[in-house]
Formats: structure tokens, C-alpha cells, sequence
């Protein structure tokens, strides 16, 4: 039950509070938790009052497993083996309000274009708008030149393209919802493969670069200083593990290779899975992708 998860799999502190970001599923979960006992009702339920219907969002649900009239509509996952693409299940999620939303495209459109005019979508209001503002306002990042978080947003750094969204993977299935406000534009695109997850990060990366482009990009190494090969070159591992489980073994098998190439480009493997990146350095400290420097899946 997930008010026993809750107080059973509290996560160790490992960061001194504020000093080190790491996304958390239980740091989700636990403000679910709160809404649900300030509220009295159960967080799945609670969410569809008050978000799902003022928005009209009637394909949407946290519920496990999904009521009937939503399951005969669910897409089915696939993990690929063997040469093949294998139907799964349906996943479970234990901490829900993290990660067991099944949506459509059509739902979450009406979801962006609440947060794009703040909260209000048509005579509903789902959130105050000076609430919904900071929801899209930068709360945290390790550097002022980097992208970081707002609350439950992922938000660009301010000198970039403003924009905020947020990714959503299971085995099977990977989704991505992108915001630019400015733009007044959500992009919303999900998968139904394991192998699917790059395929959604490079069709933004296209769609921003061909609609909206903001020079991001590089595409060459020739006015760019070198970086010092022996103050970023090496392995790196991911805030986002376990550190006091057998689960660490995990990050431990699949780390972040960094070195640094003859031209001075920085060749990266892990990031975005086994193929090498490449990254040059356009100030000190800062790095950015080379036009090019992700593969295709």
C-alpha cells in the first residue's frame, strides 16, 4: 500500500540539504502523500477533480490498474529482443504519484495550454497564476549558465531559450512535454518501446531547432580553447542512484566516460546511451553539443 511504502522506504540522506540536486520518485510521491492527507481523499482521486475535470482530461488516470473504459485503449509497450518487439504489460507503479499517469496527447495539450496561460484553461483555474508562474520559474541550478528546476519543472537557465516541461519514463513507454511561453507552444510526444527514449529527445531537439532555433548548437571547434584534459576527463556517476543499497551496483556497471579528443572536443559515453557524444567548450567551465553530436538511435 502506498502510505506503508511511504513510511517504510524513506531515502537515506547522503547530499548536505541544498548543496546537491537529485531527482527523486519519492520526493514526487511524498508531496502526493501530502495532498493526500491535508485533503482527505485519495491522491488519484483528488487529482481527478480538481485537475482532470475543470480541464476536461476524461482519458487520463492515476489509477492501478486503469478503470475499464480507459484499459480498452491503452496502448501496449514493447521491449525489443531477439529482433523483435515483445508486447508487455501493464507496469505498476508503488510510489504513483511519481510515475503512473496514463494519458493521451489530446488530455495533455489541455494540460499545456493551462500552464501557458498560467493556470486557466477556458472558465477552469487549476492553480493561482502567481502559483503557476513560480511552478515555471528557475528554483534551483549547480550554475547560472545551466538548466535546473522549478517546481516539478524542469527549466532552462535564463540566458537560453525560456522553456520548462518535464520527461516521464517506465520500461516500455517514454514521454516528454516541452513549454516555451514565450512561444505561447507545448510539444507534447510519448513511445511505446524500451529503445524509445532518444527518439523523443531528438525529435525536440528538431522541432526547436527548426522552428525556433536559439544558436545552441556548434558547429565547429576552431574558436574554442581546449579544455584542460586533466580537470574534466574522467568517470562520472549520476546523483540519481542508490548509495546505500545492492541497487548502487547499477550506476556502478553503467557510469559517464568523459576524455578529451586531439582537437580539444570533449568525447562523452553514457549520456544518452553507449554511443560517444562530443562536446567543445565555448567559455570556461562551459560546454555545448556540436552540431551532429548525437546519434541517431
Amino acid at each position: 500500500p502506498f502510505d506503508e511504502y511511504m513510511a517504510q522506504e524513506i531515502p537515506t540522506r547522503v547530499f548536505p540539504p541544498g548543496e546537491i540536486s537529485a531527482y527523486s520518485n519519492y520526493g514526487a510521491s511524498l508531496a502526493g502523500y501530502i495532498v493526500q492527507r491535508v485533503s482527505g481523499v485519495p491522491f488519484d482521486r483528488y487529482v481527478e477533480q480538481n485537475i482532470f475535470q475543470p480541464l476536461g482530461m476524461d482519458r487520463s488516470s492515476f489509477r492501478q490498474p486503469l478503470p475499464a473504459d480507459l484499459a480498452a485503449g491503452m496502448s501496449v509497450g514493447y521491449r525489443f529482443t531477439g529482433g523483435e518487439y515483445q508486447p508487455g504489460g501493464f507496469e505498476y507503479v508503488v510510489p504513483y504519484p511519481a510515475g503512473s499517469l496514463s494519458s493521451t496527447a489530446v488530455d495533455q495539450a489541455a494540460f499545456m495550454i493551462a500552464h501557458l496561460q498560467n493556470g486557466q484553461y477556458g472558465e477552469a483555474r487549476i492553480v493561482q497564476a502567481a502559483t503557476a508562474r513560480q511552478m515555471h520559474s528557475l528554483q534551483y541550478a549547480y550554475d547560472e549558465r545551466l538548466d535546473g528546476w522549478g517546481l516539478g519543472f524542469a527549466v532552462s537557465s535564463p540566458e537560453g531559450q525560456p522553456s520548462f516541461g518535464h520527461g516521464g519514463d517506465t520500461i516500455f513507454f517514454h514521454s516528454e512535454m516541452l513549454l516555451l511561453p514565450e512561444e505561447n507552444v507545448g510539444v507534447f510526444i510519448s513511445t511505446n518501446t524500451d529503445t524509445g527514449s532518444l527518439a523523443r529527445i531528438q525529435f525536440l531537439q528538431a522541432f526547436r531547432r527548426r522552428y525556433f532555433p536559439s544558436g545552441d548548437w556548434v558547429t565547429n571547434t576552431s574558436s574554442f580553447a581546449a579544455p584542460d584534459p586533466a580537470a574534466v576527463q574522467g568517470t562520472y556517476y549520476p546523483t540519481r542512484m542508490s548509495f546505500t543499497r545492492v541497487e548502487k551496483v547499477l550506476a556502478l556497471v553503467s557510469p559517464v566516460s568523459v576524455g578529451v579528443a586531439g582537437d580539444g572536443r570533449l568525447r562523452v559515453t553514457g549520456v544518452l546511451g553507449p554511443q560517444p557524444t562530443d562536446w567543445v567548450q565555448i567559455e570556461p567551465g562551459l560546454f555545448a553539443p556540436l552540431e551532429g553530436a548525437f546519434p541517431p538511435e
